[in-house]
């Protein structure tokens, strides 16, 4: 089960990379083409793909406030991070849990970052639980089951069931017992939800926000929240936009009641 899942992982991983370098190419012909011909101002963004449904919403209002066009890149946290290290590009990272903030500063690629709001790793499956999914230790114990995860270097929700797992001793049984390995919690939830899992890691606010789905009660998991952060990088060429964006999607008038409606908890 494991090495079909790193192989399915791996060709995802590589029609990332493919998909990122065509967005960063038509990136820096925009700008080159803001620079000449006096075009209003552009931020890109590199923000995880759990984040899409506020994140489209606010980059939208902020664009009609501000005359300011946002372009948005989705992805796992890891593999933004990755990207956003080789290529020194771009203004503003929103990474799923505020490690991978903490190590984009320590890498020096960006500053302190500003606390949006929270979410919590759950365990889905689909409405009405049909497979009579039990809690951690059926996914385990129970091979007729189809477990899916998010891989650990790439998605933030696969670092942190990553680290359960591994304080409990149970990191090498999950993996062989994991049929499907995803790069972001997006597509894992697709998955679920088409039937092609039994059960999945997900956050909180994606089960909630995908139709079809259900969470079942998983001590494990309780206790280990993810902060959602967002940080102005150090390449950015508009600093100061950069940093107003932040503060707007942080704002309390204007981010939160949008981080709310898509299920989100707000920030400590």
């Amino acid at each position: 089960m494991w090495n079909r899942s790193v192989i399915q992982w791996s060709a995802g991983s590589l029609l990332a990379a493919v998909l990122l370098t065509g967005g960063l190419i038509r990136l820096a012909e925009d700008r080159r083409e803001n620079a000449g011909m006096g075009s209003r101002k552009s931020l890109q963004i590199w923000c995880a793909a759990g984040l899409k449904g506020p994140l489209d919403e606010l980059a939208s209002q902020y664009e009609q406030a501000r005359g300011t066009q946002v372009i948005l890149q989705y992805g796992g946290s890891g593999t933004l991070l990755a990207s956003i290290e080789s290529t020194k590009l771009g203004d503003v990272f929103i990474p799923a849990d505020a490690f991978y903030a903490t190590l984009a500063r320590e890498k020096g690629l960006g500053g302190e970052g500003i606390e949006l709001a929270t979410t919590q790793p759950v365990l889905a499956v689909v409405k009405g639980n049909p497979r009579n999914v039990r809690g951690w230790r059926d996914l385990l114990d129970r091979p007729d089951l189809n477990v899916g995860l998010c891989h650990p270097g790439s998605a933030a929700i696969g670092m942190t069931v990553q680290s359960i797992a591994r304080s409990r001793g149970d990191w090498e049984s999950l993996q062989a017992a994991t049929d499907v390995m995803k790069s972001t919690v997006s597509e894992l939830a697709l998955d679920l939800k088409a039937g092609a899992l039994d059960a999945a890691f997900l956050w909180d606010q994606t089960a909630a926000s995908v139709s079809g789905l259900e969470t079942v009660p998983c001590p494990e998991l309780s206790g280990r929240p993810a902060i959602v952060p967002a940080m102005v990088l150090s390449s950015s060429k508009s600093p100061e936009s950069a940093l107003d964006f932040v503060r707007w999607i942080a704002s309390p008038e204007y981010g939160a009641p949008v981080f709310r409606r898509h299920h989100f908890m707000d920030a400590p």
